[in-house]
Order: C-alpha cells, then structure tokens, then sequence
C-alpha cells in the first residue's frame, strides 16, 4: 500500500462523502473536554436526510419557544410594555435564545420595542377551546339608571358618577346624559350635571 500526504486523504473521503459512499459523524467537544453532539456533515439530502431532520426536530424540542400567540396573548393589554427578563420570566426560556425570536417579531411588525420593553403592536382575538370568538357584551346604562345615582350624590363630574355607579371609565355614561340634558332633566354647569 503506498504512502499518501494528508491532503490527498482529505480529497478522497470528502469524493466519497459527497457521492454517498460514506457517512461521517463529526464529534464536537465541549471546553471541559465532554462530547457535547453528533452532527452529521451534509445538507440532509439521500440517506443522510432522515438523521438530519431528526436532529434538527431535537434540537427544536430543546428550546421549547412559545408560539407566537402566546406571545402576543401575554403582552396584550400591557400598555407599558414587556422587558425581555420579564417576557423570559413568563415562558422560562433563556434571553439568549428567545431575543432572534421577539427580534423576527418586531421586525415583522407585530410588536414595538422601545428602550428595551416589547409591547404588542397587532390585534389579537381571544379564541375559547371550542375556536369560537368571545364576544363580551356589557348591558347598555339606563337614563334611569343614571338620575337615580344623581339623586343620591347631589351631582358630580362624569369620572366621578361613573366611580359611584362601578364603571371602569366614564364613557359609556356620554350618550345617556347628553340624552338627559336634551329632554332637561339634567342641566349641566361646566363638567358638573345635576337634577334640573
């Protein structure tokens, strides 16, 4: 058998890696001197396809990510935003690996990042188990409703009948007043109303 160089070796197993004769597993170690992974060499094709993708199906199951939606379902309605601690926090996932996955997020534009906070830029729809659309629909207030707390407080501003009345914002008391100082049974003095 005659003596070949080092180079020459190397040709000729990667021809024969390349044509499929061979299969090479690269060993790669870790600082401590472990075996850290078998990666097989190759782009996956012919036989070596099913290994790879298998690997690479492990590799995946290993960092355990949180779908998208569930993303977006934890910063909704987090007008401040998000940290990426307290969003790793969240999904007990490391920042090093979750940050490329809010980045691909923010650049496609699904959420904001200012100064280091995520918050959610898209709509969200709240779906059930049973993928029906949870429509929420509060009872609309009563004029009535509304001249009978009147009476009680002796007038106020709008913030302050929609706090004696458990309204979480004033807004929706708007219409039904403004329909009550049109039929005059309330007048309205600046921001306060009162009984007429």
């Amino acid at each position: 058998m005659e003596t070949k160089n080092v180079a020459s070796l190397f040709k000729e197993l990667s021809k024969r890696v390349k044509s499929g004769e061979i299969h090479v597993n690269i060993l790669v170690f870790d600082s401590a001197g472990k075996l850290a992974k078998k990666v097989p060499v190759g782009k996956g094709n012919g036989k070596n396809a099913p290994r790879v993708k298998l690997l690479k199906k492990r590799g995946r199951k290993k960092l355990n990510l949180p779908v998208d939606r569930d993303i977006y379902r934890f910063l909704q309605g987090k007008i401040d935003g998000e940290t990426l601690a307290s969003v790793c926090s969240e999904f007990k996932v490391k920042k090093d690996v979750f940050l490329p996955k809010l980045a691909r997020l923010v650049k496609r534009g699904d959420l904001g990042e200012i100064k280091g906070s995520y918050f959610l830029l898209r709509r969200v729809r709240n779906l059930n188990p049973q993928s029906k659309v949870i429509v929420v629909k509060r009872t609309p207030i009563v004029p009535g409703k509304l001249l009978e707390c009147l009476k009680k407080t002796k007038g106020g501003t709008l913030p302050e009948l929609a706090k004696k009345m458990n309204e979480p914002t004033f807004h929706r008391l708007i219409k039904p007043i403004n329909k009550l100082v049109k039929d005059e049974k309330v007048v309205r003095d600046g921001k306060v109303y009162r009984l007429a």
